[in-house]
């Protein structure tokens, strides 16, 4: 590596894969201001292999979801949140609303909703009729077979 602007004789040398100015004489340090402050940076910085401590881990994810800072889209996910590589919070069904607020997590639903699937309003009125149009025998658990059309109504609103 050759310094251009400055006639000084540096030496180089490598420590741990690392190509670095050799400083070894005080002639060195007084010509510090000479040398090419990219090479200085550059050389005196490893890439890879890096040790960081566990303290300066935390100083660099502000919101401590496993992801940098500088590689998180969301920056201020909460706490004990399951998120994505990017630091945002996991949408499992991709309906826009994250899984820790959607009270349907498996099924696409929408904000207004909490993240659960719209109800039609055809099915509100089977539903509710549910109430009503489910006759047991007298003191028996046994549904009467004049229920049975209200609840294959009711089966078929479940299994869409």
């Amino acid at each position: 590596m050759e310094n251009t602007k400055s006639s000084y004789p540096w030496r180089y040398t490598k420590i741990g894969g690392v190509t670095r100015v050799s400083i070894e004489t005080g002639d060195d340090i007084a010509h510090l201001p000479e040398l090419d402050q990219k090479q200085w940076t550059v050389l005196s910085c490893p890439t890879t292999g890096l040790e960081i401590d566990s303290e300066t881990l935390k100083m660099l994810d502000t919101d401590g979801d496993g992801v940098p800072d500088y590689m998180d889209n969301c920056s201020e996910t909460p706490k004990n949140v399951a998120v994505d590589s990017l630091g945002c919070p996991k949408d499992s069904d991709g309906d826009g609303v994250a899984d820790y607020m959607d009270k349907c997590p498996q099924l696409a639903g929408d904000s207004t909703g909490n993240g659960c699937p719209e109800i039609k309003e055809k099915d509100k009125q089977v539903l509710k009729k549910s109430f009503t149009g489910i006759v047991f025998q007298v003191s028996k658990s046994v549904i009467k077979p004049s229920s049975y059309p209200t609840l294959n109504e009711i089966a078929k609103v479940m299994k869409e």
